[in-house]
């Protein structure tokens, strides 16, 4: 059983990741259908933010102890 805090910070990087990848796919998917690259700014600062929570998730779930 892994300590409440633990628990609960695996769920907010989850829930954070796929909020933003969400946010980026829906950028991406705008900048596509308009045209305007502009949309491309919901992406970019995105895609770090993603990233982090990604290893920061592996990181408290693997190695199991």
């Amino acid at each position: 059983m892994k300590p409440p805090m633990q628990q609960l910070a695996e769920r907010i990087a989850l829930f954070s990741s796929v909020l933003l990848g969400l946010v980026m796919i829906t950028g991406l998917w705008l900048a596509q259908s308009t045209g305007d690259q502009l949309w491309l700014l919901l992406v970019l600062p995105g895609a770090p933010i993603v990233a982090l929570a990604v290893i920061g998730a592996a990181v408290m779930i693997w190695p199991p102890r």
